[in-house]
């Protein structure tokens, strides 16, 4: 059964989207991507990891040939040795949905970070929650650099947020200050809207299939090349940028590149941040999103679970995507 279009119910607005959030290794992006390629719609990902370009085998990035059937937007729209922040992810999206709503096409939000998704459905009226990715990032910082490295990170960034802060020495504080930096805030007392009445569709699946589709999926990106990718990277560009040199995977085969780590530590340690992230994540859209999870298995079939989504979609409608 097709999924409603801008003529057949009142609940969608001059810019909405269907959204399929969850945790990294649910399903999520082959979901979308077959129901994109069956109704005609566009893809949007709202991956803070997959904005890179040539981070691909560490990022799950849809491969060329998944690209040629779906048109897909939100990938590699910058260097890795560059800042990107949730504001510039934001206005590249909003061009894309308004785009698509003015020729009358429908476009799927799919991801699984945070602040990428809420500065859509919520707009950047109010200091965000914290991001699981982002956090886990700059702890690591914390924990390898010290205080100093967190206190300089935030004198880069644009706005005087560092001045801002009130208690310089206080580590969660500037960890807080990261996160709102990186999502575009430089104002530490600025408000963001509520999550909106339309509820997004979430995969959600068992701590037993996730961890083994977690170990799988690593082993996977090691095996196809990762740290070959990764020393093309460094050729290409130098020294990565705060965000993609602390990436899961990626700072695991920097630490192996620099012969801090084993092959199978690096694994191991890959595999235990990824499981961490989906943690937090789950956490975060319990807590921050208005979603309706649609539970999953492992041997379930993509279509299935695909049909549930769509039926959902049906039901609900597409989200109204927030203006300011």
């Amino acid at each position: 059964m097709p999924l409603p279009n801008s003529s057949s119910t009142a609940r969608e607005t001059a810019v909405s989207a269907y959204f399929l959030v969850g945790v990294t290794a649910c399903g999520k992006s082959a979901v979308a991507e077959l129901l994109a390629e069956r109704e005609g719609h566009e893809l949007l990902s709202a991956d803070s990891m997959q904005v890179y370009r040539g981070m691909d085998i560490g990022t799950a990035k849809p491969p060329p040939e998944e690209r040629s059937r779906v048109i897909y937007h939100g990938l590699d729209l910058v260097t890795p040795d560059l800042p990107f922040s949730t504001w510039e992810f934001r206005e590249h999206a909003l061009e894309v949905l308004g785009a698509n709503a003015a020729a009358g096409k429908k476009t799927v939000v799919v991801g699984g970070s945070g602040l990428y998704v809420k500065s859509l459905t919520s707009g950047l009226r109010e200091t965000p929650g914290a991001d699981p990715s982002v956090r886990e990032r700059w702890t690591d910082v914390l924990e390898r650099e010290g205080i100093g490295a967190l206190q300089e990170a935030l004198k880069g960034m644009p706005g005087g947020i560092y001045e801002s802060i009130a208690d310089k020495q206080n580590p969660r504080r500037l960890l807080r200050a990261l996160e709102m930096a990186e999502a575009g805030v430089t104002d530490l007392n600025a408000t963001w809207g509520g999550p909106g009445d339309t509820p997004m569709a979430g995969l959600r699946m068992g701590r037993e299939d996730l961890e083994t589709r977690i170990r799988a999926r690593v082993i996977d990106m090691y095996n196809r090349g990762l740290v070959a990718e990764v020393e093309g990277l460094l050729e290409k560009y130098g020294p990565l940028s705060a965000s993609a040199r602390k990436a899961i995977g990626y700072a695991e085969v920097l630490d192996l590149l620099a012969g801090c780590r084993t092959r199978d530590e690096a694994i191991e340690r890959t595999v235990v941040r990824t499981r961490q992230l989906a943690k937090r994540q789950q956490t975060w859209f319990n807590h921050q999103a208005n979603v309706v999870w649609i539970e999953t298995e492992a041997a379930t079939p993509v279509a299935l679970t695909a049909e549930r989504v769509a039926a959902h979609w049906r039901e609900h409608g597409p989200v109204p995507v927030a203006a300011a």
